[in-house]
């Protein structure tokens, strides 16, 4: 790990994180190495499908063709209703598992915010449909009790094939920050604004982030 790297600066407003997002799902996407694409932006009230259609755009304009998927039918609606242009272009998680979807050649699917209880489903889609994903704000982790060993080990195992290409994350003294291919930054928040602490390898857990920010 390092330290007090003064050059190294948070996002300054959505604007500025969308376009780093953008930016890093781009070099992911162009580096070939990686079929399963993972961005997070942990801000509370942050609206989803706005911004997910921008960044559909976004891509676009580089010739990268996207399809939206939702994890339920309402959502997908909703998101139809508002993006009508893009109707024939979001789908539900159930709707790419059906055959007449399935064979989608050079498209590349943005999962919007899958959740614990949708793990089965999510899971097929990333296995059966063998496109790139990009998984934006996913929860995947099982905290329930009952989980059998087997079922843990599988689901852990896709967690970690996972590639994190962007994470932008705010605490109440700091916030932590990863761009493609950068290391994980922890910015401390002080009266001139948020400064660079000290970077990880690694996502680093509570306890170090607790250090770096008291």
């Amino acid at each position: 790990m390092s330290k007090y790297k003064d050059n190294l600066l948070l996002p300054r407003d959505l604007n500025q994180c969308e376009s780093a997002l953008s930016e890093s799902i781009k070099a992911s996407i162009r580096s070939n190495k990686y079929s399963r694409i993972s961005v997070n932006l942990s801000f509370q009230g942050l609206r989803l499908t706005p911004l997910v259609v921008r960044l559909y755009y976004n891509l676009l304009k580089e010739d990268i063709n996207i399809i939206l998927a939702f994890s339920d039918i309402g959502s997908s609606a909703l998101a139809k209703r508002d993006y009508p242009e893009l109707i024939n272009s979001i789908f539900t998680f159930k709707e790419l598992l059906l055959p007449i979807n399935t064979n989608m050649t050079n498209k590349i699917i943005i999962a919007v915010s899958p959740q614990p209880f949708e793990y089965e489903q999510f899971e097929s889609l990333c296995t059966d449909t063998k496109l790139t994903i990009i998984m934006l704000n996913g929860r995947l982790e099982e905290t329930a009790i009952g989980v059998g060993y087997v079922g843990r080990e599988r689901r852990i195992g896709f967690i970690r094939s996972w590639h994190i290409a962007f994470w932008i994350e705010p605490f109440r003294l700091g916030a932590i920050y990863k761009q493609y291919n950068s290391e994980w930054n922890v910015f401390k928040y002080t009266k001139l604004g948020y400064i660079f602490c000290e970077s990880f390898s690694q996502k680093p857990d509570n306890d170090l982030i607790t250090n770096c920010l008291t």
